[in-house]
């Protein structure tokens, strides 16, 4: 039987296969000059083996940090590094 963290794993990698293919989409209609990645440090490490040629050559910085909970001032803060 599957047990629940593989499900949620697998959930989770195809939100992500999702998100990267329209970020590349968007790369490729030019809707998209430069994009900074943050997101925690295994969900990144999906990201990276599914970021699409378009996506690489625009990706300014990678964060890997959850900054979800943190407050829009403290973002940017991280963002300005």
């Amino acid at each position: 039987a599957m047990d629940q963290t593989d499900w949620h794993a697998q959930r989770e990698r195809r939100f992500l296969e999702k998100l990267a293919a329209r970020l590349d989409a968007a790369v490729q209609a030019g809707e998209v000059k430069s994009i900074v990645i943050a997101a925690p440090p295994r969900a990144l490490g999906v990201l990276r083996q599914v970021y699409g040629p378009g996506l690489r050559k625009v990706l300014a910085a990678e964060i890997d940090k959850d900054l979800v909970k943190m407050p829009l001032h403290e973002i940017e803060k991280h963002l300005a590094a």
